[in-house]
């Protein structure tokens, strides 16, 4: 056993690079943290606390574990995404790529501690974390895409 876990630790100690990191943290907050805090909220106050209505259908029907499914999947699908188009760009992406990952993951601890909020008695207006939500999108992915023009401009 103690042989397998060195081979699991040097191996994972040699692979690990800045984006995969970056990814699994987009997992974990933006999917698994913001899926399990949504699914207490609605355990605690109801299902009629969440917004959206697709996920408060799951919600009646499925309960905690349909959520939590639905929101892994949907996470897992977008990174996917985000991963194969990296992948089959003509010109380097990665500081996209990573800002977009930062903005996966500032989100799901936004999601995170607005969900976490809600069972206070004064819960955040939905309206401040859409609008946090978009800006924080636009301007890490603006921020990344305007990095790798620099590192493109300065390579030729």
């Amino acid at each position: 056993m103690k042989t397998i876990l060195k081979i699991i630790f040097y191996s994972v100690k040699n692979n690990i690079t800045l984006q995969r990191l970056l990814y699994l943290f987009a997992f974990l907050s933006f999917g698994l943290g913001d899926a399990v805090t949504g699914g207490y909220i609605m355990n605690s106050r109801g299902p009629f606390i969440e917004t959206n209505p697709i996920i408060r259908y799951l919600f009646i029907n499925d309960g905690l574990e349909g959520v939590v499914l639905v929101k892994l999947s949907f996470t897992f699908i977008l990174l996917l995404l985000i991963h194969r188009i990296q992948g089959k760009s003509n010109v380097s992406a990665y500081w996209t790529v990573n800002m977009t990952l930062i903005a996966l993951t500032s989100l799901g601890l936004i999601g995170i501690y607005f969900n976490l909020m809600s069972l206070s008695a004064n819960p955040p207006a939905l309206s401040q974390m859409l609008f946090i939500y978009a800006f924080i999108l636009l301007i890490l992915i603006e921020a990344g895409d305007f990095i790798d023009r620099r590192v493109r401009e300065n390579s030729i």
